[in-house]
């Protein structure tokens, strides 16, 4: 079955407006529980920075696929912010160790259970049969295991939040 172009279009528009309805509630609840609002590239510098501790700025550069510059501006917004903490490195005395701060594990729990309710709210205002028909329908986007969403926001430099 072929879609008309307008059917597509359509469709596109309906899946970025749902995507940004749902960042907005997520974000409202963040915000809720007293924290500020991040970037999608700055949470998830965060929550790489969490993952693998003592992470240098040239290493987080590397995993974002940015410029160290790049990395650095965004290490120096979370400090600002509280959520990250630089520390002297051990391996070399030119680097430098990041470390996310007690407020920056706050802020990416904070996240977690920000997303899980806005994902029960949805879950039970569509009821259990239609949400999995609904989780179903999205996962047909899949083309096959080499497409991800991950590697379609690195192509236009946004990275996705885990």
């Amino acid at each position: 079955m072929t879609l008309i172009p307008s059917t597509r279009k359509r469709l596109g528009a309906l899946l970025i407006q749902a995507w940004i309805n749902y960042q907005l509630q997520i974000e409202a609840l963040i915000s809720d529980a007293g924290y500020e609002n991040l970037l999608p590239a700055n949470a998830s510098a965060l929550y790489l920075i969490n993952r693998i501790p003592a992470m240098s700025i040239s290493d987080l550069a590397r995993k974002l696929d940015i410029t160290r510059q790049g990395a650095s501006k965004v290490v120096f917004k979370l400090v600002k912010l509280g959520y990250l903490e630089v520390q002297p490195s051990i391996k070399s005395s030119r680097e430098k160790s990041l470390f996310a701060s007690e407020r920056g594990v706050g802020y990416l729990i904070a996240r977690k259970l920000a997303a899980e309710q806005v994902e029960v709210k949805f879950n039970q205002n569509l009821g259990d049969a239609q949400y999995k028909l609904f989780l179903n329908a999205l996962m047909h986007f899949q083309l096959d295991e080499s497409w991800n969403l991950r590697k379609y926001l690195g192509r236009y430099g946004l990275a996705l939040e885990i």
